[in-house]
C-alpha cells in the first residue's frame, strides 16, 4: 500500500507540473529518463544539477520566444519545481514499477 501511494503522489505531481509549465516539465521528464538509464555513480546529484540547469535555460529562452517578458525569480522557481517534479517523478516513481 505504501508503494502504491507513492506512485500515485508521483503521478499527480507530474500531472500538475505538466499542466502549470509544460516546457520545463517536458525537459525534466526527458532528462529524468536519461539519468535513470545512465550508469554513473551519483544519479541524484546529476538529477538536481540538471533540474537547475533546465530551469535556468528556460529563463534565458522564455523571453526570446515571448513566453515571459523577462527572467524573473518566480518563473525560475516554477521551472525548478515543474522540471524537478517530472524528472524525479519519472526517475523514482514511474519507473519503479518496472524495477520489481
Amino acid at each position: 500500500m505504501e508503494d502504491t501511494f507513492g506512485k500515485i503522489i508521483g503521478a499527480l505531481a507530474v500531472l500538475a507540473a505538466v499542466v502549470f509549465d509544460w516546457p520545463h516539465a517536458l525537459a525534466g521528464a526527458i532528462y529524468g529518463f536519461f539519468v535513470r538509464r545512465a550508469t554513473f555513480g551519483y544519479p541524484l546529484l546529476a538529477l538536481v544539477a540538471g533540474v537547475v540547469v533546465i530551469a535556468g535555460l528556460g529563463e534565458l529562452i522564455y523571453p526570446l520566444i515571448g513566453r515571459t517578458a523577462a527572467a524573473i525569480w518566480g518563473s525560475f522557481t516554477l521551472g525548478i519545481i515543474s522540471s524537478g517534479a517530472t524528472a524525479y517523478g519519472l526517475f523514482r516513481y514511474l519507473f519503479s514499477m518496472f524495477d520489481s
